[in-house]
């Protein structure tokens, strides 16, 4: 209708809804993609090349939900906000925890996705977006909010990105 334009709440409610659905419906062929197991070394040549390019999309995906203040305030208003609030506290956490997966799952492939993983604590920190309010927010499922769980996510990416710096300091070889 001639009503909805670009610049319409609704418009962009439905096109961030799109972009969530987008990321969701590419997250299952991404995992079966990071799953398969190559048999031989040309097979695992292009496995890996596949998983890369199959990461850069997802993660692609799961940052244009999460970079657009998924509907925040710029798509809120009217009687329809408290619908849309508790669509963003529902699945802004689980984006945030799907693209930590992806970065931290994926760092043997590429190897900086370690450190990337870790930088998300900026993002979500950061009061532009205000995901860190999602993640603190109780609700019946998570009845002391997902700070926690974020918090563990990033001592664990963390504790691998120390263990990766010292396996590689041991493997230097010293000077003689």
């Amino acid at each position: 209708p001639e009503w909805i334009t670009e610049s319409t709440p609704l418009f962009r409610e439905y096109m961030h809804i799109l972009s969530l659905c987008d990321a969701l419906a590419f997250y299952a062929s991404w995992a079966e993609t990071v799953c398969r197991q190559p048999t031989d070394k040309l097979q695992s040549f292009e496995h890996k090349q596949r998983t890369i390019d199959a990461t850069v999309r997802m993660e692609q995906l799961l940052r244009r939900v999460l970079d657009v203040d998924w509907l925040g305030t710029h798509v809120q208003d009217g009687e329809d906000c408290t619908e849309l609030q508790k669509l963003r506290l529902l699945y802004v956490p689980e984006v945030v925890f799907r693209l930590h997966g992806v970065l931290y799952e994926t760092r043997d492939f590429v190897p900086q996705n370690l450190a990337r993983s870790l930088e998300m604590a900026q993002m979500v920190a950061g009061d532009g977006l205000g995901i860190y309010r999602e993640l603190a927010q109780k609700s019946p499922m998570h009845p002391n909010g997902r700070l926690v769980a974020f918090m563990a996510l990033m001592r664990k990416s963390a504790f691998e990105l120390l263990r990766v710096q010292e396996s590689a300091s041991d493997n230097r070889v010293a000077p003689v």
